[in-house]
């Protein structure tokens, strides 16, 4: 009986220690890589926001450029082009509620909430305008919806191989597996995370032999395996600098939770971007070599001012795969677009 008594009380103790590992990683972690940018307090959440330009205030072609991420990315995606683009423009990214250094969301995350946020997080900031919008995926969504709310603020926008709704559910049923195994996925990566198992495979497949990301792979199946590829595939094309923010970032039960959030609220988000009105902004759309491209019609619903640009050596991730590329149709827009007469902050 006494054997297994202290049987059971070893069991006990592996998750124990997990929690207290990962919580006492997760203090440091935040101690350690926040410090880049800057959290801005906002009435429902606390947001991480990197801002970097000239002076700072402004910029030499007066013009904000604002990065939006994809569904479960952060401003990590875009700091090469970031700093790239604020030689001469104001560049902002930021990390929406849950993800990132942010703090937890309190709203669903359609396009028409987040879009509410980041004219809040403008203006508690006092980020002025015009703004130019560069967004990636998910985040195209978003730039679209702030674009269509606040138009006089907003020149133009470049669209990374943006989320198109035709191809989610419930318009798309066929897409509705994929989203549902996302969520299952999500729930696991909750729990693994809360134990510190995602961060130990976070570190082993970025900062350390792989040794650990394998075993877990053995034990995960395909599932995660293909998520260590993923990782590899993608985190790998960001700067190293990086790096040990991103296992962070992807080691917080928040995290997880956030993600399945997003996945939950497609069919929403979906239906309501279908319905949305063609935006009359200047809009470039880079779609990678690998995806279909927009017909002319799927461009005009986006916006009666769009043009295609084909990324010839890309994946979903162009910004990633051919940086040269996005920088190029931002200063493109940059030169091109007309400023107003009078610059102002979205309020």
């Amino acid at each position: 009986m006494r054997k297994l008594f202290w049987v059971l009380l070893g069991v006990a103790a592996i998750p124990v220690s997990g929690v207290i590992y990962q919580k006492l990683c997760a203090w440091r972690d935040r101690r350690r890589y926040c410090t880049l940018g800057r959290l801005v307090r906002l009435p429902t959440s606390t947001v991480y926001l990197y801002d970097v330009g000239p002076l700072h205030q402004d910029s030499t072609t007066g013009v904000t450029v604002l990065f939006e991420s994809g569904i479960g990315a952060t401003s990590q995606n875009w700091i090469a082009i970031q700093r790239a683009i604020a030689a001469h423009s104001r560049a902002v990214s930021y990390d929406r509620a849950g993800l990132g250094w942010s703090s937890a969301a309190t709203c669903t995350p359609t396009p028409e909430h987040l879009a509410g946020e980041l004219r809040a997080l403008l203006a508690e900031s006092k980020i002025s305008g015009p703004y130019l919008l560069v967004a990636h995926s998910f985040g195209g969504l978003v730039a679209r919806r702030f674009a269509a709310d606040y138009p006089a603020h907003v020149l133009g926008l470049v669209l990374v191989d943006p989320m198109r709704p035709d191809d989610w559910p419930p318009l798309a049923d066929a897409a509705e597996a994929s989203v549902s195994r996302g969520i299952r996925l999500a729930r696991g990566g909750h729990i693994a995370a809360c134990v510190g198992l995602s961060r130990l495979f976070m570190r082993s497949t970025l900062l350390g032999s792989r040794r650990i990301a394998r075993l877990l792979c053995r034990l995960g199946g395909e599932p995660t395996q293909n998520l260590m590829e993923r990782i590899l595939c993608e985190v790998g094309k960001m700067p190293p600098e990086v790096w040990p923010s991103v296992v962070a970032n992807w080691s917080r039960p928040q995290f997880y939770r956030t993600v399945e959030a997003y996945l939950r609220s497609i069919p929403e988000t979906a239906i309501a971007m279908h319905a949305a009105p063609p935006l009359s902004l200047p809009v470039t759309v880079l779609t990678p070599i690998t995806a279909t491209p927009l017909t002319n019609s799927q461009l005009r619903a986006i916006s009666s001012n769009a043009q295609q640009l084909i990324a010839p050596a890309s994946a979903h991730w162009i910004h990633l795969d051919e940086p040269e590329l996005v920088l190029a149709a931002i200063r493109e827009l940059l030169a091109n677009v007309a400023l107003p007469s009078e610059t102002s902050t979205v309020g």
